[in-house]
């Protein structure tokens, strides 16, 4: 066990709170514990311990410290990290429920179709962006192998045991690769050379080829995808192959370019399946998505940050979510060109996604009827002004209702007007949202419109961020067992209110 032998032993407690329950295996030079979170009762955790490494005294607990600010639906998060007198440290991991790549594979043999590979594909581009773009300086993933792959019930993915590497150009290749990582490991790893973002590109495309195989091929052997799989398309081949190209400079530049081909690839392959079933009708039996409408009293009150803000929190729920822009707008567009970080320009495709939530654009020729039967957990329709909205009536007969206005003392005469409105057409199932707005402004609402629920929204300048805050609210807007429930809000679409 060398320099990984575990310090912890069955029912030792770390920090008095997490109480190991068995050690799981070792990987890339670290011991796995299963533990269990004493003051959660019943929430089980990972811990991981190795030595600490110690080049300089101002660089201990360098990996560390970048793993506790991450934050991505994707990546497995840490929770706590304690070292300890002699050496070692242990990072507190969540427990991820689900099975891994490799398993789902080697033990189930399951079988991953082209549009399972490309949604997992596209979920992996946006964890390389979050890294290499949205932190104060690039970090490298380095790590990218089936076995920490985890897919959960409603098959999202969660990458599990890895380990960050600010980009400064190389990477001692021993510390980059779990074992047997060289299957999954680029050249210029293998190497010793030096390393980039797109060194992770070419992961990427390594766990692409390898699934596409169902598991049987690896890149390394250097065979044309075409030469085992001929019925595969050429322009997913293509993507591919750029993907792993020998030469970093020849592969794409970044993880947005990737997404980008990948969905101009995906939207060419859903237009060749046109001829497939067309989109169910509105029944009960076949709809299931929780419709959420957020509208604003005005312009500018913020209804589209609280729609962001609640679609972006259900989906770190782990729920299927799409924000629809039912406002003719066409900010979504802007907000696409500022993630991608290109100069604001006409983007080809009608939707976008980021961070587990499928953005779809005002210039989208969806009806209600197509954007049901996608089977989403919940649709957020971003109305905008409610007055003069051309998608009043949908609004109208959405599961959950909000209305979003200002707590200022000048606009009170907004919400107090729709508030008699609503009453006179019998509509009372609004829930008024107020940003930033204090308990002695909520209760002066509520004496003004005693039937009409209202809720601060806490301030969150970053709609896609979350916080303890935003998730409490967020539930008390959207209560989840409503998820099971949907039956009786579905006769509002067939007409039956």
């Amino acid at each position: 066990m060398n320099d990984c032998t575990p310090r912890l032993h069955i029912a030792d407690r770390l920090g008095n709170r997490y109480q190991v329950v068995s050690i799981l295996g070792f990987v890339n030079r670290a011991v796995l514990y299963l533990a269990e979170d004493l003051k959660l009762k019943q929430k089980r955790c990972m811990i991981r311990g190795r030595k600490r490494e110690l080049p300089a005294e101002n660089q201990v607990g360098a990996e560390e410290e970048r793993l506790l600010r991450l934050s991505h639906p994707y990546l497995q998060q840490v929770k706590d990290y304690y070292p300890d007198e002699c050496g070692s440290s242990y990072m507190v991991l969540e427990y991820t429920k689900g099975e891994s790549i490799t398993y789902e594979l080697e033990h189930r043999g399951q079988h991953w179709p082209i549009a399972r590979v490309i949604k997992l594909a596209l979920q992996l581009c946006e964890v390389l962006h979050y890294l290499h773009c949205e932190q104060s300086e690039p970090i490298l993933l380095l790590s990218l192998q089936p076995s920490q792959l985890i897919m959960d019930e409603y098959d999202h993915v969660r990458i599990n045991h890895y380990g960050l590497i600010p980009n400064r150009g190389a990477a001692d290749s021993a510390s980059t690769m779990l074992p047997g990582g060289r299957f999954f490991a680029a050249p210029e790893q293998v190497a010793g050379g030096s390393v980039s973002e797109r060194t992770d590109l070419y992961l990427l495309g390594l766990v692409m080829y390898y699934l596409l195989s169902n598991g049987k091929r690896y890149a390394v052997e250097r065979i044309a995808l075409q030469e085992w799989n001929p019925d595969l398309p050429i322009e997913l081949t293509h993507l591919i192959h750029k993907l792993l190209e020998p030469s970093p400079d020849r592969r794409y530049s970044n993880a947005s370019e990737v997404k980008h081909a990948l969905h101009v690839f995906a939207s060419r392959l859903q237009q060749t399946q046109e001829r497939s079933p067309k989109p169910l009708p509105y029944t009960e039996a076949a709809v299931s998505s929780v419709v959420i409408a957020v509208a604003g009293t005005a312009r500018g009150v913020g209804s589209s940050h609280t729609s962001i803000m609640i679609a972006q929190e259900l989906a770190r729920k782990k729920h299927t979510v799409a924000l629809f822009e039912a406002n003719g707008t066409r900010d979504y567009e802007k907000i696409e060109c500022v993630y991608e970080d290109v100069a604001y320009k006409t983007m080809d495709l009608d939707q976008f996604h980021i961070r587990g939530v499928d953005y779809i654009k005002s210039n989208a020729k969806l009806s209600m009827s197509e954007l049901l039967s996608r089977g989403y957990d919940y649709i957020v329709l971003d109305v905008g002004e409610l007055r003069s909205s051309s998608y009043y009536k949908n609004a109208m007969k959405a599961h959950i209702p909000i209305i979003v206005g200002s707590g200022s003392v000048w606009n009170l005469p907004d919400i107090i007007d729709f508030y008699h409105n609503q009453m006179k057409a019998g509509y009372s199932r609004w829930t008024l949202c107020i940003p930033f707005a204090s308990r002695q402004a909520v209760c002066d609402m509520m004496q003004h419109m005693p039937d009409l629920c209202t809720v601060a929204l806490p301030y969150q300048p970053d709609p896609f961020a979350g916080s303890e805050e935003v998730s409490r609210v967020v539930s008390e807007l959207v209560p989840i067992e409503n998820r099971n429930a949907t039956g009786s809000w579905l006769r509002r679409w067939l007409g039956k209110r």
